[in-house]
């Protein structure tokens, strides 16, 4: 993602849902979260975004 505004984040929010009831179901994985070199921004969103549905995420900084 390069850019997510409210509306955006919102629903990415909702797509995570799903992967937090299979989570809770008992289907363990990891999301993994790429994010441009530098953007920190989509980091913190990741960040937030783990921490709110309490599922594991691993971060990866990557060159486009």
């Amino acid at each position: 993602m390069e850019y997510l505004n409210s509306a955006s984040q919102k629903q990415l929010v909702e797509l995570m849902l799903v992967f937090k009831s299979l989570y809770d179901s008992g289907k363990k994985f990891i999301v993994k979260w790429k994010y441009e070199e530098g953007d920190d921004d989509i980091l913190s969103v990741g960040e937030l975004v783990e921490h709110e549905l309490e599922i594991p995420f691993k971060y990866q900084e990557v060159q486009f």
